[in-house]
Formats: C-alpha cells, sequence, structure tokens
C-alpha cells in the first residue's frame, strides 16, 4: 500500500496529475492511464511507483488491485515526464462500494506524491 509519508505536492517540489482512459470500467477490463510529473524548483529522482485500486464504503476501505515498480529515473528542472500504467479491474469486486485509482511517485529526496481519480465499475462481466 501507499506509504505512511504522504504528501499533496506543493510547487517547490514536482507536481503529479493523473489522466484516466476512461472513467467507467467492467470487472475484468484493463484500466490504462498515464502519470504525468513536472518538475518545477529542482531536479528529483524517482525510486519508484505505486497504482492501487481502491474500494471504500461506509465502514472500510480496502486494496483490491496494486502495483509496485521500482526504478531510477531522474526529472530535471522544467521536465514532463510521462508514465502509463495499466491494471485489470478483478472478477471478484463487492457491488456495494465506491472505487478509485490512485497513484504514487517516490522520490528519492522529497516526499510521495499522490494522486487520486473516482471510477465507476460496472458489473457486466468481460474480459479476455
Amino acid at each position: 500500500m501507499i506509504g505512511e509519508n504522504i504528501f499533496r505536492m506543493k510547487t517547490k517540489h514536482a507536481q503529479l496529475s493523473l489522466a484516466i482512459e476512461n472513467k467507467s470500467w467492467n470487472l475484468g477490463e484493463r484500466v490504462s492511464g498515464v502519470m504525468t510529473i513536472g518538475t518545477h524548483l529542482k531536479k528529483e529522482k524517482v525510486k519508484g511507483y505505486e497504482v492501487e485500486l481502491i474500494g471504500k464504503d461506509q465502514s472500510n476501505t480496502s486494496v483490491f488491485n496494486d502495483r509496485h515498480v521500482l526504478c531510477s529515473k531522474e526529472c530535471t528542472r522544467q521536465e514532463r515526464t510521462e508514465i502509463p500504467f495499466n491494471m485489470t479491474i478483478p472478477h471478484d469486486l463487492p457491488a456495494h462500494m465506491s472505487y478509485y485509482v490512485r497513484v504514487g511517485i517516490i522520490f528519492e529526496n522529497a516526499p510521495t506524491a499522490i494522486k487520486e481519480e473516482p471510477i465507476l465499475i460496472g458489473f457486466n462481466v468481460r474480459g479476455d
């Protein structure tokens, strides 16, 4: 799960944006998106990134799919770096929850950047 050191990015560190291909998916389908890192005042080194599918209801928050990727990438000042990702919606999700995708970029010398985007899950099974 995305670490405890969470920081909503401000202007002095890199900024993170999240674009997801669609906002509505069915069970078994593949969610595709792009994380974009834009640095500002200084160079940042990316150590890794995480992508999670989270479900939430009135009393619980659960992670249903997560991916942790280690990497070593430098983002220079004023550079925009895109990181594409995808994940498959599991077939066994509870219908009573609301869902969102959460991504995190782990920097070497800066707090983790987090972005979340709600998605709708249809419960018509599809997939390969």
